[in-house]
């Protein structure tokens, strides 16, 4: 290390370098100095006039640097906004399975951070028993590049289930790579409801079918939508 009020010593490289740009300042002020002495009035007032309009050139550019950064800044909140905030999740999803991006919805419906979650199965988060679901969606979706939808059971992180609807398109990348896109909701409580509906009305059925009459349910136009038994035995 260099001692009190010696500065440290460059490398070769840099040291080379710097010597060139101060040989390089030395031969363009001679020159500048040269020319400048032969010029007349006439040739420095237009060389003058050229200089405020070349600054006056950066300027307008810089302005324009300026505005484009601002709009930058503003696409990439909007993006944000749209994409990571959006209210359901997504997921880009490689040929062979592999989530390549996801955003923060997705990231939080999983229980992990986006990191986390690059280069993993996406069928790491799909319920053992909706495996098949999934499989057949997907082999769907790249053999016709139609959209599909599909619903079934994923997993999060900590093991906890949860219903998801799936809306998944296909679209093909440079050498015709396909990358899939798949929206993902959580439905968990519309399947809630939908199943406290069906125990609702296997109760009722139970109850009309422990009487002994006979007995049709029928709507406003007289159709029968439901029977007992009792009914059916005496029909």
């Amino acid at each position: 290390w260099p001692t009190q009020g010696q500065a440290a010593p460059l490398n070769s490289a840099g040291s080379t370098l710097r010597q060139r740009a101060e040989a390089s300042l030395r031969e363009k002020a001679a020159l500048s100095s040269e020319n400048l002495a032969k010029l007349t009035p006439e040739a420095t007032q237009r060389m003058l006039h050229e200089l405020q309009v070349h600054q006056i050139e950066l300027e307008m550019q810089n302005d324009e640097l300026r505005h484009s950064q601002l709009a930058l800044d503003a696409a990439r909140t909007r993006y944000f906004d749209l994409y990571d905030l959006a209210p359901v999740g997504y997921c880009s999803v490689s040929e062979q399975g592999l989530i390549i991006e996801a955003n923060l919805t997705a990231a939080n419906l999983l229980g992990l951070a986006r990191g986390a979650l690059v280069r993993q199965p996406f069928s790491r988060f799909i319920l053992k028993e909706d495996q098949d679901t999934y499989y057949l969606c997907r082999k769907h979706l790249l053999d016709t590049a139609e959209p599909r939808g599909c619903e079934l059971r994923m997993v999060k992180r900590d093991g906890t289930p949860f219903w998801a609807h799936l809306e998944a398109n296909v679209v093909y990348l440079a050498a015709s790579t396909p990358v899939i896109r798949i929206v993902l909701s959580d439905i968990s409580a519309r399947k809630k409801a939908e199943q406290a509906q069906i125990a609702s009305e296997a109760f009722k059925m139970t109850i009309l079918n422990s009487l002994s009459a006979e007995i049709a349910v029928v709507d406003r136009d007289g159709v029968i939508v439901a029977v007992n038994e009792p009914w059916r035995r005496f029909s």
